[in-house]
């Protein structure tokens, strides 16, 4: 299940999947459950670290009188899903039917991605008793058999009731569920947490059992694609190096895994885990580039 960079040089695949995060951790778990295909994980930190870190810096923000900020993501398998602040919230059923209509695919639309969601999540209505007329989830907008436990947890933050009555006296509408599709006015979050444990994309789709079952899967952690290999256009390898240390990359050896080149030509084998805007001119040879990868993405930072 679990290797290295070394153990796996020279080796075929037919799905490579870099970038073990939060999607990343999800496709690889859903393409091992076909049959007859093998897959690749590879990721470059490690497995249940929690202080598992990118510290990203970004470039001088005009806004902030040039100052340089420090970008956290989740650098382990389950990405950023494992250190976030747990809360996890739908958008409003309009913005994905304006998404359908943008694209032309009905497949986009609220009524064709709730069902996508509620497999994803076994939802706890459970409640504190003194914040039950807070809350009515709606069961039929909810899933109950899905890997990632969703619910309202056993504690609230202190004065989460106090906040919202002074919502409620000063016009804003309570929300009974902020996950219908209607999130408009005031509500209580929902957590993937149960039992005082965190849920994320790792221990919710590669746990234990999981591992166990996906034989045709393999995860190579602390390890980095370092460059793609292209056949006319197409993507097929990988150049990975195992790195478990940033201060001993000069000892490394860098290991090849390829994919599978007839599985290649039917499917998009090769998936990384974040998206971000590198100028044209700081990546050469460009096999193949798009614009639009990153463009107008954003994020609230301090």
């Amino acid at each position: 299940m679990a290797s290295n960079a070394k153990a796996i040089s020279g080796q075929t695949f037919d799905y490579i999947v870099c970038g073990g995060g939060t999607a990343g951790c999800v496709i690889a778990a859903e393409l091992a459950s076909l049959p007859n295909v093998s897959v690749l994980l590879i990721e470059a930190g490690r497995d249940s670290d929690k202080e598992g870190l990118w510290e990203l810096e970004t470039v001088p923000q005009k806004q902030l009188n040039g100052r340089k900020l420090i970008f956290l993501r989740g650098r382990q398998l389950g990405g950023s899903s494992a250190v976030n602040y747990m809360a996890l919230a739908r958008g409003p059923a309009a913005d994905y039917d304006d998404w359908a209509r943008m694209v032309g695919d009905d497949g986009w639309s609220w009524k064709n991605i709730l069902p996508l969601m509620k497999q994803l999540e076994d939802f706890d209505p459970k409640l504190p008793a003194y914040l039950q007329r807070l809350a009515a989830p709606k069961t039929r907008d909810h899933g109950t058999s899905g890997p990632l436990k969703i619910g309202f947890g056993d504690e609230m933050v202190p004065g989460i009731e106090t906040f919202v009555e002074a919502c409620l006296e000063n016009g804003i509408p309570l929300c009974p569920d902020i996950n219908s599709g209607n999130p408009v006015g005031v509500g209580l979050a929902r957590f993937n947490v149960r039992d005082g444990e965190r849920y994320y994309a790792a221990n919710a789709w590669l746990n234990e059992s999981a591992r166990k079952s996906l034989q045709n899967l393999t995860i190579v952690t602390e390890t980095e694609c370092d460059l793609l290999h292209s056949r006319n256009g197409i993507v097929s390898g990988v150049e990975l190096y195992h790195r478990p240390t940033r201060e001993n990359l000069d000892e490394e050896d860098p290991h090849l895994a390829t994919a599978s080149v007839s599985v290649m030509e039917k499917r998009n084998a090769i998936v990384h885990g974040i998206t971000v805007t590198i100028p044209m001119s700081m990546v050469n040879p460009i096999a193949r580039g798009t614009s639009r990868v990153g463009f107008g993405s954003s994020y609230h930072m301090k």
